[in-house]
C-alpha cells in the first residue's frame, strides 16, 4: 500500500531520502558515458582509422538522441503527476503512451537518418576510408534506435515513481553486457570471427535493446499492469519535456 502524504519518508527523513534518490540517478547518469569509454578501450587495439570512425559515429549519435531526452523528462513528470493525483490508471496509460512514441520515433528516426549518413560523416571531416568505417558502424547503430528511446522513455517511468534503484541496476548490467560483448565481437572467439568496429556497433545494439526491454517491464509491472495508449496526450508528453528540457 503506498504511504499517504503525511506518511511520505521525505517528511521524517528528508536528507536520507533526498540522498537515496539522488545517488542512484547520480551513478546512472555517470554509467551512460562508460558504454562509450569502453568501446574506445577496444577499438584502440584496432588501429587509427576505426578509432577515428568510432569518434565519429559516436559524436553523431550523441547528438541525435540527446534531441530526445524530453522522453525520459515527459515520461517520469506524467507519471509522477498522475500518481500524486491518486490516478493510478493515468500513470499506466502515460507509460504505455511514452512507450509506443518512443518505439515509432526510434524507427522513424533510424529511416530519415539513414540516407544523410555519408553527408554527416563528410560534415565531420571524415576521409574517404574512416568515412566507409563510419558509416558501417552508423548503420548498425541505427537498428538500436528505437531501444534507445524505449530506455529512456521506461526509466522515466520508473523515475516517476521514484525507483531509481531499478533504471541503476539496469544501467550497470547494459554497461557489463556491453563490454563482454565487445570483447567476444571485437577480437573474436571460438567460431565467433573478429568483427573489429561492427562488432562494437553490434554489442552495443544487442545491450541496448536487452536494457530497453528490461527496463520497460520492470516499469509496467511496478505500475500494476498496462493500459491502453492514448495517443491525444502526446502532444502534452512533447510539451512537457521541452519545457524541463529548457530549463535544464
Amino acid at each position: 500500500m503506498k504511504p499517504s502524504l503525511g506518511e511520505h519518508p521525505f517528511l521524517e527523513r528528508p536528507h536520507r531520502t533526498l540522498f537515496g534518490l539522488a545517488l542512484p540517478v547520480l551513478i546512472s547518469l555517470v554509467a551512460e558515458p562508460v558504454t562509450g569509454l569502453v568501446d574506445t578501450a577496444f577499438m584502440a587495439r584496432a588501429g587509427g582509422t576505426s578509432l577515428a570512425a568510432l569518434g565519429v559515429g559516436t559524436v553523431l549519435l550523441s547528438g541525435l538522441f540527446w534531441a530526445f531526452n524530453f522522453l525520459g523528462i515527459g515520461t517520469q513528470t506524467s507519471v509522477a503527476r498522475a500518481l500524486g493525483s491518486g490516478d493510478d490508471r493515468g500513470a499506466r496509460r502515460a507509460s504505455s503512451t511514452a512507450a509506443l512514441t518512443a518505439l515509432l520515433l526510434g524507427v522513424a528516426l533510424a529511416l530519415l537518418a539513414w540516407p544523410w549518413i555519408d553527408a554527416a560523416t563528410r560534415f565531420m571531416g571524415a576521409d574517404a576510408t574512416m568515412a566507409m568505417e563510419a558509416r558501417i558502424y552508423l548503420e548498425i547503430r541505427l537498428f538500436g534506435a528505437p531501444a534507445i528511446l524505449l530506455l529512456l522513455a521506461s526509466f522515466g517511468a520508473l523515475r516517476g515513481l521514484q525507483d531509481m534503484q531499478t533504471p541503476l541496476r539496469i544501467a550497470v548490467g547494459l554497461n557489463l553486457l556491453n563490454i563482454a560483448l565487445d570483447y567476444l565481437l571485437v577480437f573474436g572467439a571460438g567460431p565467433v570471427r573478429p568483427m573489429g568496429l561492427a562488432g562494437v556497433a553490434i554489442a552495443s545494439v544487442i545491450s541496448q535493446w536487452g536494457g530497453a526491454v528490461l527496463a520497460f517491464f520492470a516499469a509496467q509491472s511496478r505500475l500494476g499492469g498496462r493500459a491502453l495508449p492514448d495517443l491525444k496526450s502526446v502532444g502534452k508528453l512533447f510539451v512537457l519535456g521541452r519545457d524541463r528540457s529548457v530549463r535544464r
